[in-house]
């Protein structure tokens, strides 16, 4: 038997033998780097900065300002939520006459096919900015009753629109709300409303 030499350095121990590896289909990485890609490319989509701007501007133009604490309030706010279709604020700000409108034209809409309600966005965003109710006559018809005429103005396409419109307002608890609403001659418009 050998007996190692005192200088000389001890063999390596063994190295283990590798477990065989399994190949990951070239399919599967191609469909997973699509799949990363895409997701980049939606959320990169998404995340646009004009975008943002876009999306902002579109919210602020589907908000309604409410105010009920006088006819003239309530006039104007139901007003916004009917230029701007938003049934569910019109159904809170009014009663009678003009809540069955503002049924009837939630209904119509939700029937719409999918190109009309991309037109309406579209419409949305034309008509971003609030009218306002400029009051020519209010007649008291009883203590919590008013009629009210006048014409709303403001801008549609950046073009100055005003209408003849006029409301029977309703004081109902601390509130007023919208009782019947008449649409009358458009006088001024860069476009039908």
């Amino acid at each position: 038997m050998k007996t190692p030499d005192a200088g000389a350095t001890p063999a390596p121990a063994p190295t283990p033998t590798p477990a065989p590896r399994r190949k990951v289909p070239a399919a599967f990485v191609l469909a997973s780097a699509s799949l990363m890609v895409s997701i980049g490319i939606v959320a990169w989509l998404v995340t646009r900065p004009e975008d943002r701007a876009e999306q902002e501007a579109a919210a602020q133009a589907a908000e309604v300002r409410i105010e009920t604490q006088s006819p003239e309030s309530a006039a104007e706010s139901f007003l916004d939520a009917w230029r701007k279709r938003r049934f569910d604020l019109g159904r809170q700000l009014s009663r009678g006459a003009a809540r069955a409108a503002v049924d009837e034209r939630a209904s119509a809409a939700a029937g719409y096919p999918q190109e009309m309600l991309d037109l309406q966005r579209a419409w949305d965003v034309l008509a971003d900015s609030r009218l306002h109710y400029v009051v020519s006559r209010s007649e008291r018809l009883d203590p919590d009753r008013v009629q009210l005429d006048g014409v709303a103005q403001g801008e549609f396409v950046k073009k100055p629109y005003r209408r003849r419109v006029g409301f029977v307002c309703v004081r109902e608890g601390g509130r007023w709300v919208v009782e019947e609403m008449h649409l009358g001659d458009i006088l001024e418009s860069a476009g039908a409303p």
